[in-house]
């Protein structure tokens, strides 16, 4: 893994990461994962987001940051397999 954003108090700001910001546990997702991987997160929340129609092909496929985001897994969860 690269380096972990231990230091993201300075990207706390929505300008960085606008919809992972707003989720509860925005802090605790910084400390375990890097900003190479917080920008894929945002990326995959901001395609699930502008999305008109969900596909059946999206659906056999969602990134586990879209389950997480609804609420479909826990943030300990996330955490955990993600980081498998």
């Amino acid at each position: 893994m690269t380096e972990l954003m231990n230091w993201y108090k300075p990207l706390r700001g929505p300008e960085k990461w606008p919809n992972l910001y707003q989720c509860k546990d925005y802090s605790e997702i910084c400390s375990h994962f890097s900003v190479e991987e917080m920008k894929l997160f945002e990326e995959q929340l901001s395609e699930y987001l502008c999305m008109g129609n969900i596909t059946e092909e999206y659906l056999s496929a969602v990134p586990m940051v879209v389950c997480w985001y609804e609420g479909l897994l826990e943030t300990k969860d996330f955490i955990e397999e993600t980081m498998l």
